[in-house]
């Protein structure tokens, strides 16, 4: 079953009666604008979603944990243009068939955590535009091979480019621009990547 309410007027929370709807396959709220209170942790009962979007609301709080029960259901997670805050839950490292996250243009702290290197079917991570910090960790390699998309810069990273990142044979998109990183990009060329 799918559920899509995006680009409408819609206020108030996402009731938590949505989680009991054990056959929702994609739930979409996306550019309600006036969305508000935290995402309910309670979605993560409708165990056989593969596409959840919330992106483009006033959500607050943090990113739920309890997401990491969808499990190997999840394809997509859209969370992008919120007011979310907190860190960013190592958990989502369990969602073994996530191919898309979105995080960007919200108020996330912290560090990158390494179990996103676990997702290793993952094609793009968005998470420009928070308040990230410290170094772009090298185990985001993983084993993906898989990786097109990522997109991490308006944060507050430093550091350099691990050189390890070169394992990326299909990125064709990194952007890390306004941040502190420093060292060397050579080692990047032969990619033949968009900057």
């Amino acid at each position: 079953d799918w559920l899509y309410l995006g680009w409408n007027n819609l206020k108030g929370r996402i009731p938590t009666e949505i989680g009991r709807m054990t056959s929702l396959t994609v739930f979409s709220v996306d550019e309600c604008h006036t969305l508000d209170s935290t995402i309910p942790t309670e979605l993560a009962l409708a165990t056989d979603m593969y596409y959840l979007i919330l992106n483009g609301n006033s959500f607050t709080g943090t990113i739920p944990s309890e997401l990491a029960a969808f499990g190997t259901s999840l394809d997509r997670l859209y969370l992008q243009g919120n007011q979310l805050s907190g860190t960013i839950p190592s958990e989502l490292g369990m969602l073994s068939e996530l191919q898309v996250l979105t995080i960007e243009e919200n108020n996330l702290t912290g560090t990158i955590p390494t179990t996103l290197g676990r997702l290793s079917v993952l094609q793009t991570l968005t998470m420009y535009k928070n308040q990230l910090t410290g170094t772009i960790p090298s185990e985001l390699v993983g084993s993906s091979d898989s990786l097109e998309t990522l997109e991490l810069h308006n944060n507050q990273l430093e550091g350099s480019i691990p050189d390890i990142f070169i394992s990326f044979y299909n990125l064709t998109t990194f952007y890390i621009d306004y941040n502190d990183i420093t060292g060397s990009i050579e080692f990047m060329c032969p990619l033949g990547i968009e900057w």
